[in-house]
């Protein structure tokens, strides 16, 4: 396990357990890449990312897909309660969407 640094100083990085063929969210950033696990070793991690193979040490590609799902389950989250507002037009459209994330995050 190692560290990394963010905005809020240096944090322990994050481990998850990733399969290949498994579509995860990728990225530390506030809109992670849905990227799909083409291998996993002891060492590395390789993800299709917009169609380009992009190969991490598996410690910090762990942390980048718990990163990326974190994101984006709070953001399905956030959509459900956006959807809460019965008056809105965009109501349905949230919820699809939440449920569509939720699927992969597996919240």
């Amino acid at each position: 396990m190692g560290y990394t640094l963010t905005g809020k100083g240096l944090q322990r990085t994050q481990r998850v357990e990733v399969k290949v063929g498994q579509s995860v969210y990728f990225g530390a950033s506030g809109s992670p890449d849905l990227v799909e696990v083409v291998s996993v070793d002891a060492q590395w991690i390789t993800v299709d990312r917009r169609g380009a193979q992009v190969r991490e040490q598996r410690w910090i590609a762990e942390d980048l897909i718990a990163r990326g799902m974190s994101t984006m389950r709070r953001r399905a989250h956030d959509m459900l309660d956006w959807a809460q507002d019965a008056g809105s037009v965009m109501a349905p459209l949230y919820r699809q969407q939440a449920q569509a994330i939720l699927e992969i995050v597996r919240a």
